[in-house]
């Protein structure tokens, strides 16, 4: 699937970016583990309405402090 958009970033070349930096990502590297962790911390049956802005905005908070 990468090389796919490796060969069309000639063509579609802001899309091809966001999908080989998405293709190009440890899935099982520490950050993106405890970044789902901390995703779940916050989306729980009591604030499963936030937007997707405020959930972000919790995550880093939470992240950073």
């Amino acid at each position: 699937m990468k090389m796919f958009w490796e060969l069309a970033a000639g063509l579609i070349t802001f899309l091809s970016q966001i999908a080989i930096r998405i293709f190009s990502t440890p899935v099982n590297s520490v950050a993106s583990e405890h970044a789902f962790s901390v995703q779940n911390l916050i989306h729980t049956k009591i604030c499963d309405r936030l937007h997707s802005a405020q959930a972000d905005k919790l995550v880093y908070m939470y992240t950073n402090s």
